[in-house]
């Protein structure tokens, strides 16, 4: 018999949420609006936040960016338990007080140069893939960064596409 595992791997078992914000009817400015201005107020909190998933039509998750495995989430939730549904935000957890060295997006730093030369060299994403594999097992460098054929396809247009390749080629 197969288990399931939890896609939170039990990081988000029984969350106590504190409401910090709500918008009442009187004071909604649009549905919109009102997202947008307590997204404001989310992102004011001691970091920024990016959107992690809809829990249902009327509530999305968010989590800290800014901090390396931060347990610090925010929901902006229509509160349908009142007369009159209004838009809340509610926090739960605390922040990690460990910022994030590294970018969250794009090329890791660790592999920016030897993708660019081997991007130089013409070789296709998926055999620069392939050298990074090796290059890890070598070097024992983190092959969780590996860039993705997509990330390696857009870093050959910005460099091939923009930029003359004997300018580059001297800033190295």
């Amino acid at each position: 018999m197969l288990l399931r595992k939890a896609r939170n791997q039990g990081s988000r078992i029984n969350l106590k949420y504190d409401r910090i914000a709500e918008i009442k009817p009187e004071n909604s400015n649009g549905e919109k609006n009102d997202i947008a201005e307590l997204r404001k107020i989310l992102d004011s909190q001691g970091a920024r936040m990016k959107f992690e998933h809809r829990q249902s039509k009327f509530c999305k998750r968010y989590t800290c960016r800014e901090h390396n495995d931060c347990h610090y989430y925010g929901r902006i939730l229509l509160d349908l338990n009142a007369v009159t549904p209004y838009w809340a935000l509610e926090v739960s957890g605390e922040h990690n007080n460990q910022n994030v060295k590294v970018p969250t997006h794009g090329i890791h730093p660790l592999f920016m140069k030897d993708v660019d030369a081997l991007i130089l060299q013409g070789l296709s994403p998926k055999m620069i893939i392939s050298k990074l594999t090796q290059a890890c097992e070598d070097d024992n460098r983190p092959d969780y960064a590996i860039p993705t054929r997509m990330q390696i396809n857009t870093r050959k247009h910005t460099l091939l596409g923009k930029y003359d390749i004997m300018e580059f080629l001297d800033s190295y």
